[in-house]
């Protein structure tokens, strides 16, 4: 039996979100946080510089009719970090927030500010469908 190096790392999937966006991305436990972003920056034919991204775990804590969303004291995971620091699981899901566009890159990285709120549609059904008569 061949077992090259490539297949003893366990490969799995980690679902990012951004607003009514999900990105699948195949990771190992040993990749960084920046190479995810790396990966949804590809996803974005690199219109969004990973530097320009945050990402955050989702919190434990969420209902059934709300999607688990990162509490304002969870701060953004570092680049440097591995999803296995963090101990992220396959099928895991991760939010991304990108750097809003009217801010430079000399403002303040930290102020959160700069950045977007992190904000999910919910299911199609709570989107106004085509037969919405609108006003």
């Amino acid at each position: 039996m061949n077992t090259s190096n490539s297949s003893t790392k366990k490969q799995m999937y980690v679902r990012i979100k951004r607003r009514n966006q999900t990105f699948f991305i195949q990771a190992n436990r040993s990749d960084t946080i920046f190479h995810l972003k790396d990966e949804i920056s590809n996803a974005l034919n690199n219109e969004i510089s990973p530097r320009k991204m945050r990402l955050y775990l989702s919190s434990t804590t969420s209902s059934k009719d709300s999607p688990p969303i990162p509490t304002p004291s969870s701060p953004p995971l570092p680049d440097s970090a591995t999803l296995a620091d963090h101990d992220v699981k396959n099928d895991a899901i991760l939010f991304v927030v990108f750097r809003k566009p009217e801010m430079s890159e000399d403002d303040d990285d930290d102020g959160e500010l700069c950045w977007e709120d992190v904000e999910l549609y919910g299911p199609a059904s709570s989107l106004p469908s085509a037969d919405t008569p609108s006003m």
